[in-house]
């Protein structure tokens, strides 16, 4: 069930892995279920169509400042800037749907670069995750377990809405 907090509606007319052609939720509209927060968007492969995975990570186009746009290619994205992570395969560009923007995720498709439980990551020049330095500005997320090596960590996402 979906709590109203600012821009949190109560209920909704698309499952967390639905997709769209049209903005049925409102974009840049937030979601709380379960503790996790998510967040509706506008879906782009990029130049380089680089297809959505379940799990994945996005970044924010670079031409959309209103961040409500997300990309799967890092070339198109904002660097270093996580917008949070895909739900679901095989999104069309174009489309809407809903990225996990907050809390623990599960196992991530994406392996994550010089990793370790408590280091601080966001989205690399690869379309994955890397850590980045202790005093950096940029949010993203917290390594809190690695299970089964790389690809199988498990983060903490404090992305930005």
């Amino acid at each position: 069930m979906a709590i109203n907090a600012g821009q949190y509606k109560t209920s909704y007319q698309t499952a967390l892995t639905d997709f769209k052609s049209t903005d049925v939720e409102g974009v840049g509209c937030l979601r709380i279920e379960n503790g996790l927060t998510y967040k509706w968007v506008l879906f782009s492969t990029g130049g380089d169509a680089v297809a959505s995975v379940v799990r994945g990570p996005v970044g924010y186009l670079a031409t959309d400042t209103s961040l409500h746009t997300v990309c799967t290619d890092y070339g198109d994205c904002m660097v270093l800037l996580l917008a949070g992570i895909t739900l679901t395969a095989a999104i069309t560009t174009g489309y809407y749907c809903w990225i996990q923007i907050g809390g623990l995720s599960g196992n991530l498709v994406k392996a994550i670069t010089s990793t370790g439980v408590g280091k601080t990551v966001t989205l690399s020049a690869d379309d994955q995750l890397a850590v980045i330095g202790a005093n950096t500005i940029y949010p993203g997320a917290t390594v809190v377990d690695i299970v089964g090596g790389a690809g199988a960590e498990q983060v903490y996402l404090t992305c930005i809405k």
